[in-house]
């Protein structure tokens, strides 16, 4: 067992989400016990893995998150899977995003082992652990891991994970040349295949330097204004979408909404470097290097639930191998956005898990002068959000599949948070944040409970926040139930 995630480091005083391997016997005296008593880590025995559900694939790599910011515990969970449920372009693997169970965390630490950095999962501070004792440690998501690559990786895919939010080759307003390096110290990391970035082919090289390129040469926040050699006509564009053959399963909805729909936006001539022209240029290049579906819809989650840290830090990058480009070549071409991860600030959450926004951003919003999404500026984030018509077409046709429902959202999460009993979530608030602050430990965590469940806040931002995106939209509900109207942009 170790503490997973860099935050989580700096929390380990009050609970840590940690990453728990079932496949090799660490210690000497690791044992991992049955029902029936038996260590399935005795000598001469591998452990075939567990499953998360009765139709997931075993793991041997397990993730446990305690969202110690975020304290209530459904958003990253419940997000994955509700993501996952209705995206309309999913990758050729088992799955795409994260896979929980809701859960409660019981540790018992005998300090046999000193850890190599002196970090413990129990505070030493101030609390007396016995080390005979199983304690509660939080209420806990339990389930995979991004390192379960069997899950989440199909053959000859290639998955590129964006480090942070930061930096201009983050956004991809430049490319970063040097991001193969051994110890990934780069802006971009490999996440499949699992492979040394020595091993790292020339092909996927090629691919990944391919698709950033073309971003950086088209970002529409880039514009000069200077004048083109001779003017350039675009004509409206129709979406032909991307042949993917995925095996449908129950609850999960396939289909290319945007194949054969035609947008007229940005269809005009130009005789500048406009920020509407390089729009134009890029929507008719789009499909050369994007599932347009995949990254539409992207937006339209993140967007319906103000995800402000799922613009460029927390998206993995997805291409499969396959005949494309000028020449029919083997490469990797079309990149997508399939795979959703770390979705804890939703609803209202920033970062740290306070609640500090309200229903209704847009893409360029900001509050005290600083953006709301971070990474506002990456270049697909400009592009995607200023192609209206392509966004209005995704948002209504996954409404009427119930993809944006405030109610049906709002009850899966309560469902979930109803399966802990409350005097659990009483004894995980005071151990995570109280005791910490009665025995000044840390004053500033008690703030994270603002809110505590969230039910409240969750369900007055769902409900505002579906009647205002379905008016912006055009959707249905806001033809059948009512409508919200916009009048200036707002830095609150």
């Amino acid at each position: 067992m170790k503490i997973q995630g860099t935050s989580s480091v700096n929390y380990r005083y009050g609970a840590a989400n940690t990453d728990i391997d079932f496949g090799k016997k660490k210690a000497p005296n690791a044992t991992l016990v049955d029902g029936n008593n038996n260590n399935l880590l005795a000598d001469g025995l591998e452990y075939p893995g567990f499953k998360i559900n009765d139709n997931s694939l075993p793991i041997t790599y397990s993730n446990t998150k305690v969202n110690f910011a975020s304290c209530e515990q459904v958003n990253n969970m419940c997000n994955a899977e509700w993501y996952q449920r209705y995206q309309p372009f999913p990758s050729l693997s088992a799955r795409d995003c994260m896979e929980f169970a809701m859960g409660v965390q019981f540790i018992k630490d005998r300090h046999e082992d000193e850890p190599a950095d002196g970090i413990s999962l129990f505070d030493e501070k101030g609390a007396d652990f016995n080390p005979e004792k199983y304690y509660m440690y939080s209420i806990a998501n339990m389930g995979t891991s991004k390192k379960n690559t069997h899950i989440f990786h199909s053959e000859d895919e290639l998955c590129i994970e964006i480090k942070e939010n930061t930096t201009d080759a983050q956004k991809m307003k430049s490319f970063d040349a040097d991001w193969v390096l051994p110890d990934h110290a780069g802006n971009y990391e490999i996440r499949y295949p699992d492979i040394k970035p020595d091993a790292f082919t020339q092909e996927m090289k090629d691919g990944w330097e391919r698709f950033v390129t073309w971003m950086v040469a088209s970002n529409p926040g880039a514009a000069t204004n200077a004048a083109l050699a001779e003017p350039v006509t675009f004509e409206p564009y129709t979406f032909r979408g991307h042949n993917r053959t995925v095996t449908e399963t129950e609850g999960r909805h396939f289909e290319q909404v945007l194949r054969g729909v035609t947008v007229s936006q940005y269809a005009s001539t130009y005789t500048n470097d406009t920020f509407e022209y390089r729009m134009a240029k890029m929507l008719s290049e789009c499909e050369d290097y994007m599932a347009m579906d995949s990254v539409i819809y992207h937006f339209c989650f993140i967007e319906r639930h103000t995800m402000v840290d799922n613009v460029a830090k927390n998206t993995f990058w997805s291409s499969v191998k396959e005949i494309g480009g000028a020449n029919d070549e083997e490469g990797y071409w079309i990149w997508d956005l399939s795979k959703n991860y770390d979705n804890d600030t939703a609803d209202g959450n920033n970062n740290n898990g306070l609640l500090v926004f309200d229903y209704g951003n847009e893409a360029t919003d900001t509050r005290d002068g600083t953006p709301v999404f971070n990474g506002h500026d990456a270049v697909w984030f400009v592009f995607a959000s200023n192609l209206y018509e392509a966004c209005r077409v995704m948002f209504t046709n996954r409404e009427s599949i119930g993809a944006w429902d405030s109610r049906a959202y709002h009850n899966y999460l309560l469902g979930e948070q109803r399966k802990v009993p409350e005097r659990i979530w009483n004894e995980c608030y005071w151990y995570d944040y109280l005791r910490t602050y009665e025995n000044n430990i840390e004053t500033t965590w008690i703030n994270f409970l603002d809110g505590g469940q969230k039910t409240h806040q969750r369900k007055h931002y769902e409900t505002y926040e579906e009647v205002y995106d379905s008016s912006k939209y055009r959707g249905s509900f806001s033809h059948n139930q009512s409508i919200t109207l916009r009048g200036e942009a707002i830095d609150y």
